[in-house]
């Protein structure tokens, strides 16, 4: 999902000109992916995309990725943590955060995410 760039420049802090991959491992989880889609949609933080991992699903977990505009690519580990990797492998950005289909991120999730990065460049969250 690419989000329309905003610019914000509140503070001048430099998290806001960080760009940011959110990566989504699922597997037949259209129905939680959908939520968690449209909850990402209202970020208060808007210069990210969306990474789903999909681990071929066969209930529409793909169409339900392409539809809100993530970029969708198969894992065939079988596994989160080997979805993740896969994640990993195919970022071209400095930063990115995992969540899970199931889960509805609060608005200000990634704003909160790199403000930690702010304090300290080292600090992995």
């Amino acid at each position: 999902m690419h989000m329309d760039k905003v610019s914000i420049e509140k503070n001048d802090k430099n998290s806001y000109k960080k760009k940011v991959t959110v990566v989504i491992p699922t597997f037949n989880c259209a129905k939680d992916l959908d939520e968690c889609l449209t909850s990402l949609e209202k970020q208060t933080y808007h210069d990210f995309d969306v990474l789903v991992v999909d681990g071929h699903s066969s209930d529409g977990t793909d169409d339900v990725g392409k539809k809100h505009g993530a970029r969708v690519i198969y894992d065939e580990g079988r596994t989160r943590a080997h979805a993740c990797n896969t994640a990993i492998e195919n970022i071209d950005t400095e930063y990115f955060a995992f969540t899970d289909a199931d889960c509805i991120p609060d608005e200000n999730w990634l704003e909160e995410l790199l403000r930690v990065t702010d304090i300290n460049e080292k600090i992995i969250c």
